[in-house]
């Protein structure tokens, strides 16, 4: 009887039907959500038995001798014996869940994300009572587990596309440099391939993901395509204009960078091609004309109408951040997402944000068991393979309809 109500919990119609509701997102909604979980899965035998009843749904429980099926064991237990031959092993052994030790922190990220929260890994460590370092390896395996299930649902864009979440450092950022040194390689490098940015070009729907965790280990390696030939950097004019602002020359550039979205103080800096002390010195006086202001993580934005446009002086935005503004609204859920949530990312693990960010707001596509089914889907996946992933130049993202 307690094995009836720990996966009925789960599967019936009625449960099933919620994953058609909107993703929630305030704490009392997950703290709520938390306690259902906890009435359902109340010991980690439950934990564990639920596991084993998803395996045994995907297919992967057979004994490694005689390939059979049926096996023998006790509610809860990790072992299981062959029926025909009588082997005994582990049911997690090559699966996505190998040399896992406590299967209730896995269920219960599973758990959460099927119901369309979006938790950190301070905040999973807190609920399952573990280290931040196996609530952060837990929630990066789960993603690299959702990635692969990113098909013809989802586009594929430039990483580019999403710079504004990209404020964290990683290995793979350059010693010394902001987090977004790690894309302005790519773009100097040539790594993207030819993506059209025009509104009247239809873009090509990616085909289905398919070859398992294979192909997810190789995501992270960037092959250069061809070089972009990036025309559309232009040598700042040299002439001093006068303006009506009466704005010296390097606060006319600094100027001109600005726009009513944040640019971080080191992009500027890459910009405008002012050395430190200048750039900082034209920003202090734009914010005492009232003609730009600062926000949060060094970041400037424009504040009053543009000077001296009839010059025609304007300086060129580079190529990674040049996207329109309907190409840009289409990315706000994710970005917004990624920002609340996580307080932004590094452009290495940029992807898999993304991934989770799909499983929110999908929900129909993720209902209750789906994660669970995928993680069996997937296969195993080490640590090491999580440290050196990298997010590649082209990376998919689901916009919703």
């Amino acid at each position: 009887m307690r094995e009836h109500e720990v996966l009925g919990m789960t599967i019936t119609p009625a449960a099933a039907g919620q994953s058609n509701r909107p993703p929630p997102t305030d704490k009392t909604s997950l703290l709520e959500s938390w306690a259902e979980f906890n009435a359902a899965f109340p010991s980690e035998l439950d934990c564990r038995e639920y596991m084993f009843r998803n395996a045994q749904e995907a297919g992967v429980v057979r004994c490694p001798r005689c390939w059979h099926a049926k096996v023998h064991r006790k509610y809860g237990d990790r072992m299981v014996g062959c029926r025909r031959c009588g082997k005994r092993w582990s049911f997690t052994a090559g699966t996505f869940f190998e040399r896992t030790r406590g299967a209730r922190p896995w269920v219960g990220a599973i758990w959460l994300m099927e119901h369309g929260f979006m938790v950190s890994s301070l905040r999973l460590a807190s609920l399952v009572n573990i280290a931040y370092s196996t609530a952060w390896t837990i929630l990066q395996k789960l993603a690299a587990a959702l990635q692969i299930e990113m098909g013809i649902e989802c586009e594929e864009v430039p990483s580019s596309r999403f710079w504004r979440v990209v404020c964290k450092r990683s290995r793979e950022t350059p010693a010394r440099s902001h987090p977004s040194a790690e894309q302005e390689e790519l773009d100097n490098k040539g790594y993207y391939p030819t993506v059209s940015h025009s509104a009247d070009v239809p873009q090509s729907s990616p085909e289905p993901v398919d070859g398992g965790p294979e192909l997810w280990h190789g995501l992270g390696g960037i092959q250069p395509s061809h070089t972009i030939k990036n025309d559309v950097t232009q040598p700042i004019p040299k002439d001093d204009d006068s303006n009506e602002h009466g704005l010296e020359r390097a606060e006319k550039i600094v100027y001109d960078c600005l726009s009513a979205d944040p640019i971080h103080f080191d992009v500027l800096h890459e910009r405008t091609s002012l050395a430190s002390g200048a750039l900082s010195a034209a920003l202090t006086m734009l914010e005492i004309y009232g003609l730009a202001s600062s926000t949060d993580g060094n970041c400037y934005v424009r504040a009053g109408p543009h000077p001296g446009q009839a010059s025609g002086h304007q300086f060129p935005t580079p190529l990674s951040h040049t996207v329109s503004a309907s190409q840009s609204s289409r990315f706000c859920g994710p970005i917004q997402s990624i920002l609340r949530f996580f307080h932004g990312t590094s452009r290495k693990y940029v992807q898999p944000y993304l991934a989770r960010c799909w499983c929110q707001a999908d929900r129909a596509r993720w209902g209750l068991g789906a994660a669970m089914q995928a993680c069996f889907r997937f296969g195993p996946l080490t640590y090491a393979q999580i440290l050196n992933y990298v997010s590649p130049p082209m990376v998919k993202v689901f916009v919703r309809a």
